[in-house]
Parts: structure tokens; C-alpha cells; sequence
């Protein structure tokens, strides 16, 4: 519809419920679909506050989800509560509010010739402890901040799911990337869970740890008289950003790489006797038993440089191989920015002749294979055992597809730019690109469904 507002018809189709929290906070005592107030009611103007304006300002866009509460709120009835810390004069402030909104934008819809229906607000007066009791049915967050079982809450289920697909697993002797700890790891877990010796948190406001904190956080871990993890937190994936990287911060990564490897790599004595001469004889030998956890909030994105960087070092291996194998023999997901990408194709070299699994002699000698120039820090996603979803980028680098074990390629959407000899190298059978349909949310899928799901099952 165009712009002018006046040629919208509000539908008389729908009448809908909108339950607004007074005091706005959700992670406890939340009634199934309550939002905040700000989320439909615009807050900032001085003068006739109203519904919240929400649409673009040009065009359109089907992704818009955040706009559909306001978009609802228009042709519902309205429900005001709140908890047993809300003040009641608060909860009374916000119902006035909305009710004088309401009666705004039904005489708005007037002056522009319509009809509206007249909608109503209610305030819910019933204690929230005794509502939870009577109806457990409608509430999705309890009073103590616990999801009821019942509750479809897709923010949650993507935060259980998320965890699940990257849950924590060994990519180097000792050392395991996952999720941080949380509610929704398997089995849920806190950050004093005993698990790992070592949580290391990659974080966007983390600096790098110079040799006086790494030797406070070894000492830590020596001493330690009990179970009590110790932490420290390493800058995020995307954080160093070139050409700006300076050598410090280079020498702070390999610091770091360092460290972590003589944490499981480092012979100490266990046992001591003395012989008949008194002298003191180490009779056995055996690393150090400590269990390190790369973490961040999904697992894997913050993660993702040191994990690379990491397992480099630790295995001699360059960065294309690392990322390969990352992938197939370890099973992670993993992302990095094309900022990480750059970077450690930078320090590649660096990260080689310091590794103590790699042969320095062979640094000069390594040529980086043609995909990795092509790579944005991405891999395609495997979420069938035979099934990869990917982007554009992906879908044009053959080469790299061919070695995570593709051989099949659907492409929907833009053509991809192949050339003739490696169309001819994969076989025109194996390859099927559907380009009559855009990513615009208006073309059609279903004409082309047919042919996609019979390519698919061969």
C-alpha cells in the first residue's frame, strides 16, 4: 500500500488480545505472549503519544518481524499487569497511557473516513503468584524466572538448539570448544561447574593477556584446593581487525597458543623417592590433567579465531588445513569474520615456526590452495548427514565443496558463476540451478519444488 496513510484500511476482521508488562521486565512472571510497553507504544514523543510507528520509512520488508506486536496491537484489546515488585501506581500510569492512546488512533482512523472498532483496556488486578496457581496454563515464565514446560518460546528454543548443535567437544588434546555455560547446555551447567579446569571466554571486551596474568592464572590453577574452575577471558573472533593489528597484539595470540598448549603438554614429576644415597629420584612423569573450554554465548562464533589460531599452533598445520579438518574430523561449526581469515593468513608463517609440531624448514614451501581466497570465514552449514546449507559464496567455490565431501550441488536463486571446466569436472547431472527465483520474499518456490525434491532424493 502507499504511503499516505489514509488509504490504509485498518482490517475489522481481526480482533486480537495484547498483553502488556508494567515495568517491562520478561525474564520472570511473564504471561504468555506479554511484551513490554515500548515495544508498541512510542515513548519518546513530548506531545500526544501514541502507537508506535514502525513501518519503514520507504518500501517494505517481509523480514520486518519486530513490527508485528505493534502491527497487532492496533486491532486488540489491551491487557495491562504486572508483578509483585510492580508498584501499582506504575501499572495504573501505563494503563491510562494506553487507553488515551487507544482513543488517539480511533479518532485518527475517524478523521480518515473509517469506521474502527472501539477497543478496550483492562487492567488485571489478581496478584501474579495467584495467577500462576490458577491458570499455570497462560503463563510462560513463572515468578521464579523458570520457563514452564508448555512454553513454545522460539528465542529459547534457538538458544536450547543452538547449544545442542555446538555443544562442547575436543578439537586438541585438552582443549574443547562449546557454548558457554548455561540453562540450556546438555546437561545444564554453571560457570563453578567443575567440567573444565579452564574457562576461557571469548569476549568483545576482553584485552589480551600479557605474561603476568597468564602466570597469576597458572598459579591459580596449581593451587586450586578444590574443584573452583578459574577464568579468563580472550578477545572475540573479529576484534583485531587489519592493517590497523600490530605486532603486540600477534605476539598476545601466540602468547596465548603457547600457554594453552604447556597447560597439556608439560611433563611434571608425580612422584618422588630417595636412594640409598639420599639422592632424590623422579620416578614417574605425566602432563598436567587440565580440561580448557573456548566458550561464548553460541558456541562457536566468538570462538572461532582463537580456536583456528589454537589448533594451528597445537597441530603444525597451516590455516586451510586447519579449517578442513576443524570441520570434517572434528565436527565443529564453526564462523569467523573475513577479518579473521586475513589475519591469520597474515601470521600463518609466525604460527608455524613456533608450533612444536611443525617442521620449520617447511614454512617457505607451503602455497595456500585457491578456495581459501574465495573464503568469507564461513563453511556451509551441515544440517542433514548428507545435507549442507549454504550462501552464494559457498556455491561458488567448487573446489572448497569438493573437499568437505559435497558432490551434489542445488543452487536457488542467483546463478553462480561457474566456469565450463568445472561444470564439466562435477558433471552436468550432478548440478541443478534453479535462477528464476529471488531471495525478495515475492517470488515463488513452489512451481520449481517439484524438480528440487526429485534432485534431492536421487
Amino acid at each position: 500500500m502507499a504511503r499516505k496513510k489514509s488509504l490504509r484500511k485498518t482490517p475489522r476482521c481481526l480482533r486480537g488480545i495484547t498483553i502488556i508488562k508494567a515495568g517491562g521486565d520478561l525474564s520472570r512472571s511473564r504471561i504468555k505472549g506479554a511484551i513490554a510497553p515500548d515495544e508498541i507504544l512510542n515513548l519518546s514523543e513530548t506531545h500526544g503519544r501514541g502507537f508506535l510507528e514502525c513501518d519503514p520509512r520507504e518500501g517494505f520488508s517481509v523480514r520486518n518481524f519486530h513490527i508485528q506486536a505493534a502491527k497487532m496491537a492496533l486491532v486488540s484489546d489491551i491487557i495491562i499487569y504486572g508483578d509483585e515488585d510492580t508498584d501499582h501506581r506504575i501499572i495504573k500510569s501505563v494503563a491510562e497511557r494506553t487507553a488515551s492512546v487507544q482513543k488517539k488512533w480511533r479518532k485518527e482512523l475517524e478523521n480518515m473516513g473509517q469506521c474502527p472498532e472501539t477497543f478496550n483496556t483492562f487492567v488485571l488486578t489478581q496478584a501474579f503468584e495467584d495467577f500462576e496457581q490458577e491458570y499455570p496454563e497462560l503463563v510462560a515464565i513463572d515468578s521464579q524466572g523458570r520457563y514452564a514446560d508448555h512454553t513454545l518460546d522460539f528465542l529459547q528454543q534457538e538458544r536450547r538448539e543452538m547449544c545442542s548443535m555446538s555443544k562442547a567437544s575436543e578439537i586438541s588434546r585438552g582443549v574443547f570448544q562449546g557454548p558457554s555455560p548455561g540453562p540450556f547446555t546438555d546437561p545444564p551447567s554453571s560457570s563453578d561447574d567443575p567440567t573444565f579446569d579452564l574457562y576461557v571466554e571469548a569476549s568483545d571486551h576482553a584485552s589480551l593477556p600479557d605474561d603476568r596474568l597468564l602466570a597469576a592464572k597458572l598459579k591459580q590453577l596449581e593451587d586450586r584446593d578444590d574443584d573452583e574452575p578459574v577464568h579468563i577471558a580472550f578477545p572475540s573472533s573479529g576484534s583485531i581487525l587489519p592493517p590497523s593489528w600490530s605486532q603486540a597484539e600477534v605476539d598476545g595470540i601466540l602468547r596465548m597458543c603457547r600457554w594453552l598448549y604447556d597447560l597439556n603438554h608439560t611433563m611434571k614429576p608425580v612422584s618422588r623417592a630417595k636412594d640409598d644415597d639420599g639422592d632424590i629420584q623422579m620416578t614417574e612423569f605425566t602432563p598436567r590433567p587440565h580440561r580448557v573450554l573456548l566458550h561464548c554465548a553460541d558456541g562457536y562464533t566468538e570462538t572461532s579465531m582463537l580456536a583456528v589460531a589454537y589448533f594451528m599452533y597445537a597441530e603444525g598445520v597451516p590455516v586451510h588445513e586447519a579449517w578442513v579438518r576443524l570441520h570434517c574430523e572434528k565436527q565443529r561449526n564453526f564462523f569467523a569474520y573475513p577479518s579473521d581469515v586475513a589475519l591469520l593468513n597474515a601470521i600463518q608463517d609466525r604460527i608455524l615456526q613456533e608450533s612444536p609440531k611443525f617442521n620449520s624448514a617447511k614454512v617457505s614451501s607451503i602455497e595456500a590452495p585457491s578456495w581459501l581466497s574465495k573464503l568469507d570465514g564461513s563453511l556451509p552449514s551441515r544440517i542433514l548427514p548428507y545435507m549442507y546449507l549454504g550462501n552464494l559464496t559457498h556455491a561458488n567455490n567448487p573446489e572448497m565443496l569438493r573437499l568437505l565431501g559435497i558432490q551434489r550441488i542445488l543452487s536457488v536463486g542467483e546463478p553462480v558463476s561457474w566456469t565450463e571446466a568445472e561444470i564439466k569436472s562435477w558433471g552436468r547431472e550432478n548440478l541443478l540451478m534453479v535462477d528464476r527465483v529471488q531471495d525478495n520474499g515475492i517470488d515463488e518456490l513452489t512451481t520449481e519444488m517439484g524438480r528440487c525434491l526429485e534432485f534431492i532424493g536421487k
